[in-house]
């Protein structure tokens, strides 16, 4: 993950930038709505995340990675340009989001970048720290997505089931899947061994 400024008018800003083998018109697919990244930084529990209008949202959250984590109802508006989003935040110390889609050798790039504006130290506990595990966990889910998309049907299985799991559910489900994984292998080694004896 790369840590080069992407804009340089940013003067109170955090970024990071995620490569992926995903294409760029993949990707500018995925985050097409944003929604689908917010649910995915596992420090962020959404209860709720109702349109207001074409380009507005009511988003009820609480981010777990702040020093003094709170629940907020935060009116976001999100601006859609051809390979950026910009998503203005009516209250808190974040102004405004960017995320951009950008090819790379290995396919394309997603950079977010959180811009506090004139926030000062006072602030500080309430600063989102949630970036780089945010981009952790979106870098695993990518690597997973480009084989798992040409699945039928797990895109709608991802869309409408896994990622509206909120982070624990997610945990916990992971957790289960390799259980009853394992739990199918040590049957079928079992039945092999019962037919072989």
């Amino acid at each position: 993950m790369s840590h080069s400024p992407p804009r340089q008018d940013l003067e109170n800003a955090a970024w990071v930038t995620i490569p992926t083998r995903l294409t760029p018109k993949q990707l500018i697919d995925f985050c097409s709505p944003v929604e689908r990244l917010y649910r995915l930084n596992p420090y962020l529990k959404i209860y709720s995340w109702q349109q207001l209008e074409d380009k507005s949202w009511n988003v009820d959250w609480e981010n777990f990675s702040a020093e003094q984590p709170q629940r907020n109802l935060i009116q976001i508006t999100v601006k859609r340009f051809e390979n950026e989003w910009q998503i203005y935040y009516r209250s808190g110390m974040k102004r405004k989001s960017l995320v951009i889609v950008e090819p790379d050798d290995a396919g394309s790039k997603l950079t977010i970048v959180d811009d506090y504006g004139d926030s000062d130290d006072r602030d500080a506990k309430y600063v989102d720290r949630s970036l780089h595990g945010w981009a952790q966990a979106l870098k695993r889910f990518f690597d997973r997505y480009v084989y798992l998309q040409h699945i039928p049907l797990m895109k709608s299985i991802i869309d409408r089931f896994w990622i509206r799991l909120n982070p624990m559910g997610r945990r916990i489900t992971y957790i289960l899947l390799v259980i009853t994984a394992v739990e199918f292998i040590v049957l079928f080694l079992f039945v092999l061994l019962l037919v072989f004896i």
